[in-house]
């Protein structure tokens, strides 16, 4: 195993706090962020489990324009609902105290970040301080959503599976399993920690002492436990629903995952990997050190790359905006294909336990996102942010410029950080839209007694329902003359045929020319589809159109 000095246990652990506690000064800007994306659906179901908590998704809810059970709208298992509902129960499903509850999470998966990268790595604070610098994490934590608090149980068992190893305390396994379960119960893909631990913990300790006991097959079992507790959640959902719920995300890749689509995501998760990391793209300036085949190769993507999106993402831009676009893009493949390489370089430089833990741990990911998951987006690559990290510095500490190296990576923190902010500050901005416009546009409709109906949903859908609109059924249309629909240009669902008249549109802008879920620029950190970026700089400004129409007399014309 690797060999890295460690720092006393409490020293470790005030190194460890300070980073965690620069990580929650950077998320307390957003503490009040309006909900977002599918927050509405894992607060739904919280709210269902304060009436119900033995019946979680025994209930219908209308979030793909029909009335369904929330077993086929929610493809999520329902820990992190129970935890939100702690939260409702106590203070209310409002967004500080929901976002205090996930800022809690956050700032517990950076105290693990350090305390793992202590034992990994020779810069610990640069590896950490990089990893939760990076836009996949900070914007991700700004949310309602699982992927920070799935991402704090997967860190806490490799913690303890790591240390109960180092101590030869396999006991410490049996926390280790009912970490890994609660992360399998927070998010699916945490089922990927029982092969990651059990190769892991086979390959460090088969020639251990407590291996030859017999203790080490007794305690290894403990690393089963969420596949026992995947399989019990299944069994339920099944008696309840008539499915195996666990295998419903699995269907919705299959509907989604074309050929072609598989096909085009051999290049597509490689610029989106560059911009979700970030911090690697300032190491490009010290590539004029690497090999030759390395440089020629950085090259070339970024040569192709700029070309590709020149010609393929069409824009109303000027040719000098354009080329900055054009340039950006390029940047993030190169940086992408930087750290896939160094990724590579850092798995066949050392052969041991730790480097095959972080490099199953990276690769896993990236292949389950590309090839796996129904599209590849900044939540779902958030588990590789750190094990990638960790195997760059790695990677860095046994250069002949180590030091040179290890300096741009610190001085790659700080801009990474302001990058990050400023995607998180587009993407609160683009929260508020939805919230702004309910309170302004819609909230006089149902004061003044009308029923008002919307398509479409996220947050969207949070701030109407709790206005008191109701989501429009596909299979039917509101017929009563004088009803108000409410709808919205992006993620609108469907529009009935009925006969109505526009009686209000608002454009949203922002001061800030960047997006983060504009699908004509290619620019969408909650789905990225065909070669584009979790965030895109753009010279037009609107966020979001919004409509107001009013149903007329079935006669109307």
């Amino acid at each position: 195993m690797t060999t890295v000095k460690q720092a006393s246990p409490w020293g470790s652990a005030v190194r460890g706090l300070a980073a965690a506690l620069v990580a929650a000064c950077l998320l307390l800007p957003f503490i009040n962020k309006p909900f977002h994306i599918d927050d509405t659906v894992f607060l739904r179901v919280a709210q269902r489990i304060l009436e119900y908590p033995l019946a979680p998704y025994e209930f219908s809810y209308s979030w793909n324009a029909t009335h369904q059970s929330i077993w086929k709208q929610s493809l999520h298992p329902p820990l992190h609902s129970y935890l939100l509902a702690i939260v409702g129960m106590t203070t209310g499903f409002g967004e500080i105290p929901v976002h205090l509850w996930g800022l809690c999470f956050a700032f517990g998966a950076v105290f693990l970040m350090y305390r793992l990268a202590a034992r990994f790595c020779q810069f610990p604070m640069t590896a950490t301080l990089a990893s939760l610098a990076a836009p996949a994490f900070l914007v991700s934590a700004t949310t309602a959503m699982a992927d920070v608090p799935m991402f704090f149980f997967w860190l806490l068992a490799v913690y303890v599976t790591v240390h109960a190893g180092d101590e030869a305390r396999p006991t410490r396994l049996w926390v280790a399993g009912l970490a890994a379960s609660a992360a399998v119960m927070t998010k699916y893909f945490g089922i990927a920690l029982v092969p990651l631990l059990v190769v892991y913990w086979k390959v460090s300790h088969r020639r251990a002492r407590f291996n030859r006991s017999g203790r080490f097959n007794l305690h290894a079992m403990a690393l089963w436990l969420p596949v026992v507790t995947l399989s019990l959640w299944g069994v339920y959902s099944f008696v309840q629903f008539g499915e195996f719920h666990p295998l419903a995300a699995a269907d919705m890749a299959a509907t989604y995952k074309s050929p072609l689509m598989i096909l085009g995501n051999l290049w597509s998760p490689v610029p989106y990997l560059g911009a979700a990391i970030l911090w690697p793209c300032w190491l490009l300036v010290k590539t004029g050190s690497l090999p030759r085949l390395w440089r020629a190769l950085l090259a070339n993507t970024a040569v192709a790359a700029g070309l590709l999106y020149w010609i393929s993402f069409s824009s109303n831009a000027g040719p000098l905006i354009r080329m900055v676009e054009s340039s950006l893009y390029a940047a993030m493949a190169a940086t992408g294909v930087l750290v896939l390489v160094l990724c590579i370089e850092s798995c066949s430089g050392r052969r041991d336990a730790d480097t095959l833990l972080l490099g199953l741990w990276t690769f896993g990911t990236l292949f389950f996102a590309a090839f796996v998951n129904w599209t590849f987006n900044a939540r779902v690559i958030l588990p590789l942010i750190f094990p990638a990290t960790l195997l760059i510095v790695r990677w860095i500490e046994v250069q002949p410029e180590s030091q040179s190296w290890a300096k741009w990576s610190r001085l790659a923190v700080a801009p990474t950080a302001v990058v990050a902010l400023l995607v998180g500050a587009a993407d609160y901005q683009y929260a508020s839209a939805m919230k702004e416009f309910v309170d302004a546009r819609v909230q006089g409709h149902i004061d003044a007694g009308r029923n008002v109906y919307f398509t479409g949903h996220w947050g969207f859908q949070w701030y109407l329902e709790e206005a008191g609109a109701v989501a429009l059924d596909a299979r039917r249309a509101p017929a009563a003359e004088g009803d108000i629909l409410v709808q919205k240009s992006g993620n609108d669902n469907f529009f009935p045929e009925a006969p109505y008249e526009v009686i209000r549109e608002d454009l949203w802008f922002t001061p800030i020319c960047l997006h983060t879920n504009k699908n004509s620029i290619h620019g969408d950190f909650y789905a990225g589809w065909g070669g584009s970026l979790p965030f895109a700089f753009n010279h037009d400004c609107m966020l979001e159109r919004f409509r107001v129409f009013r149903v007329l007399s079935p006669d109307a014309k």
